[in-house]
Order: structure tokens, then C-alpha cells, then sequence
């Protein structure tokens, strides 16, 4: 089932209404949908852009951080794929996960998340950004 741009606009911008209204405090984080390689398709890319702008646009609404994982985080390419990227060559693997989700850390705590009095930030990620690559992240890991 496919939705036009409008309805998800409108979804996107109740949905984090609703959750700001209802948590004034919270940091909202939105997320963005995230492939792993380089789309051929040119439906494809023009409709996630406009997904994304949507989402970013509705996050921003609400003072919270839009991430869009094909921009603002560390690409898994073919060098790293074999071990990032499940044998159905879409979803990510266990590591896949793991790397995508230290990244995802790494560019929240970059843009200053948590905000507030205390600051936590997750064990061993410095104030640098992403994961130089896949050999450096997993080493001593295994």
C-alpha cells in the first residue's frame, strides 16, 4: 500500500505533535528510512527525498533533530558489505546493526544530544564523529 505525500505529512506532523504535547521534555529524534547501496531507481530516490524533506520538516516543527541515515551517517559500501549486509542484500546483519547503530550514536552525541544538565554519553564514543571504518569498529571486538 503506497500513501500520497500529503497523507504522510499528515501523519508524520500528528504523530510528533501528539508526542511533544504529550512529553514536553523528551528529545525527539526522527529517523529516516536508510539503504545500503546506490538506488538505480529514480522513483525510488525522487520519493524518498521527498519522505525525507517531510519528516525533517515535521520533526523540525517540533524542535526536535531529524538524522537521515544516507547523509549523516558512515556509508556501508561494498569493502564492508560482506559483513555488514545480510544475505538477502537489504537488511543488515548482527555487525550491520551494531556499526549502524554506534554511528547513529556518534552523530547524536555530535549534535549535542542529550541536551540538558547531564549529559550521558554512550561508553567509549569520544566527541569525534562516525566510525573511521568497519576494521576500526570491530577491532578487539570479536
Amino acid at each position: 500500500m503506497y500513501f500520497s505525500a500529503e497523507e504522510v505529512q499528515s501523519a508524520a506532523e500528528s504523530f510528533l505533535r501528539d508526542i511533544h504535547a504529550a512529553l514536553p521534555e523528551a528529545e525527539i529524534v526522527t529517523i529516516g528510512g536508510w539503504t545500503w547501496d546506490t538506488p538505480t531507481d529514480q522513483r525510488w530516490v525522487e520519493t524518498q527525498a521527498e519522505i525525507s524533506g517531510i519528516l525533517e520538516a515535521a520533526t523540525d516543527e517540533v524542535g526536535g533533530i531529524y538524522i537521515d541515515p544516507v547523509t549523516d551517517l558512515a556509508p556501508i559500501d561494498d569493502s564492508n558489505a560482506s559483513l555488514m549486509i545480510s544475505d538477502d542484500d537489504f537488511h543488515p546483519t548482527p555487525e550491520g546493526h551494531a556499526y549502524l547503530g554506534r554511528d547513529l550514536a556518534y552523530e547524536m552525541v555530535e549534535r549535542g544530544l542529550p541536551r540538558g544538565p547531564e549529559k550521558w554519553r554512550p561508553a567509549g564514543i569520544p566527541t569525534s564523529h562516525h566510525v573511521d571504518s568497519t576494521d576500526a569498529y570491530f577491532a578487539g571486538q570479536r
